[in-house]
């Protein structure tokens, strides 16, 4: 009894640290192995209050090429309010469009879950439910968190692709920081949040 006690949790630990292994790398090789490109997943950490953090989760494809980092690079604005990038990541997994991507425009891609949504954690409250608040979620707030995503990949020249209420946040980037965007594609801009309720996302 003692034997089989044994073996059973020497295997349960085996397993345990296989399981927090895989789970580091598995944003890797899933994304590597479905759009055929090579994949970084990062998470940028995000300030919130005097002691508080939450993290902005992204995704940067390169494609298959010697030197990828000289590619220019395309970042994807979901829309909503509360879309993730799941929009983006179906598109991709469609080979004409990776195609037109990686080698017809030769680019590298970023996809990004905006705060609260996706992979991306939310700042916490110790109130329940969650209130929605300019303190926590803002236009301004969105915009600050892509600085701080595209600070984070050093990047110094960005094409931006949004969709829907995305198109606020790429803008709004764009005004802010006008010799950092090469490219302004906006699909299906929002013309306003009227409907939205008490919630308050005006930029200012």
């Amino acid at each position: 009894m003692k034997a089989f006690n044994l073996k059973f949790f020497f295997l349960f630990i085996v397993s345990t640290f296989s399981l927090k292994a895989n789970s580091a790398s598995v944003c890797q090789t899933q994304y590597t192995n479905l759009h055929y490109a090579q994949a970084e997943c990062h998470q940028i950490e995000r300030p919130y209050g005097e002691n508080q953090k939450f993290y902005i989760k992204s995704v940067h494809l390169k494609a298959n090429h010697p030197q990828p980092e000289s590619r220019p690079t395309m970042i994807l604005i979901p829309g909503g309010p509360g879309e993730a990038a799941d929009g983006f990541r179906e598109l991709l997994e469609k080979k004409e469009i990776l195609n037109a991507l990686y080698h017809h425009l030769k680019l590298n891609v970023i996809l990004f879950d905006p705060r609260g949504t996706g992979e991306s954690t939310f700042p916490e409250q110790t109130n329940a439910p969650l209130v929605l608040n300019q303190e926590n979620m803002s236009f301004k707030l969105l915009v600050e968190d892509f600085e701080a995503l595209v600070d984070y990949y050093q990047l110094k020249k960005v094409m931006l692709m949004s969709h829907s209420m995305g198109s606020f946040t790429a803008m709004k980037y764009a005004e802010r920081n006008p010799n950092q965007v090469s490219q302004l594609i906006l699909i299906s801009p929002s013309s306003g949040i009227k409907g939205l309720g008490d919630i308050n996302l005006w930029y200012y």
